[in-house]
Parts: C-alpha cells; structure tokens; sequence
C-alpha cells in the first residue's frame, strides 16, 4: 500500500467518523425535543389530576389514558434513538472498516425518520401484551387504532392511507 492509498484511507476513515458524529449529534437533539414533549405531556396530567382534585370529581379518565399512552410512546422513542445513538458511538469508536451487512448510522436514521408525528403515519408501539401499531392524530397526538378514519380524541379526519386507496 503506497502513501495515497495510506492517506485515502485515513480521510474516509476521519469522513465516516465525522458523519456518524453529526448523525449522533442530530439524534441526540431529536430526543431532548421528545423529552421535552415528555415533561409537558406530564405537566397536563398534573393539570388534569389537580384541577379534578380541586373541584371534587374523578379525573377524565379517558383524556388521561389517552396521555398515558402518548407517554409511552414517547418513552419508546426515546429509548429507540437513545439505543442508536449508543450503537454510532460504539462504530465511532472501533472505526473498523464496514463488515457486510453491519447497520449504519444512515440506515439507522431513515429508520428512525418512520417515528415522526405525519398524518396517518403509523407507528409501533411495543407493550406488554406485544406489539401494536397505531395511528397518531396530527391535530391532538393521541394514539388511534390504524383502522379509524377520525381521531378518538379530538375528532380529526385522518387522510387515507396508500393501502386504503387501493381497496
């Protein structure tokens, strides 16, 4: 191996450290985004908890099931992300040239891209009665059955899926 082939090495090797550092970087921000989106989701539990306290009813357990929910799937996400991001540190930090069939820190990404709030998205919820996917609501967030044409909770009209229009 001659000098260039030696440096060439080096700079993709440096590339590919300095990509999976800004991916880890990227992932790092999209996860405080969802804690953030965690605190105020506990914030208005404690409203709703408070205010029912407050005036003497029981608490709207269908609003609070539905924030529990959304809860959870923010808990996943975040442990998702939190689990990429330590696998893109763990390949920065062994910088072995790519085995066949390894995960990479862009695979990684476009998988996690899957997890934002669109409009009919559909996402995957593990719980412990196994693993659900759900429909979140653009509107409100709240978590819906694939199936539904509307939003439980706040009554928005979902937008058909491609697998709906074809039926």
């Amino acid at each position: 191996m001659d000098i260039f082939e030696s440096l060439t090495s080096a700079f993709n090797t440096a590339g590919k450290k300095a990509r999976r550092a800004y991916d880890s970087t990227k992932l790092e921000l999209r996860v405080k985004g969802y804690e953030k989106e965690q605190r105020e989701t506990f914030n208005e539990i404690g409203r709703i908890i408070y205010k029912s306290h407050k005036q003497g009813v029981s608490p709207d357990n269908t609003r609070l099931e539905v924030l529990f929910v959304n809860s959870d799937n923010i808990a996943f996400r975040i442990a998702q992300l939190n689990k990429t991001i330590q696998e893109i540190k763990k390949q920065n930090a062994t910088a072995k040239p790519k085995q066949e069939g390894a995960m990479t820190a862009e695979t990684d990404i476009h998988e996690f891209a899957k997890l934002s709030r669109k409009d009919g998205d559909l996402k995957i919820r593990r719980t412990a009665e196994g693993i659900q996917v759900l429909r979140f609501c653009a509107a409100c967030g709240g978590a819906n059955p694939p199936t539904e044409a509307a939003c439980a909770t706040c009554g928005y009209v979902f937008k058909k899926l491609e697998e709906d229009k074809t039926e």
